[in-house]
């Protein structure tokens, strides 16, 4: 799956404020990481734009719930949505 398919796959599963998981690898250390998390969360915006374009990087930024802050999702690296693997 290209990182189109997957961006349009975790645009679908976190439709209209939803919940969802997404199963990756981290860029930085390899290890793998399970995360909860949505779409669309400003609440917690402190203002200033990134000093980063996501498309650029390949990136989807969410809202992690366990860890309580913005993340951000290689899509290269993202093998699982809601327990789908992607292929």
């Amino acid at each position: 799956m290209d990182n189109n398919a997957k961006f349009q796959a975790i645009m679908k599963a976190g439709d209209g404020g939803k919940f969802f998981s997404v199963r990756f690898i981290k860029r930085t250390t390899g290890e793998p990481r399970h995360m909860n998390c949505r779409l669309g969360v400003q609440k917690h915006l402190k203002g200033g734009d990134k000093p980063y374009d996501d498309r650029e990087h390949r990136l989807v930024t969410v809202y992690d719930l366990q860890a309580k802050g913005y993340r951000s999702i290689p899509l290269e690296n993202l093998f699982e949505i809601n327990g789908t693997k992607l292929e």
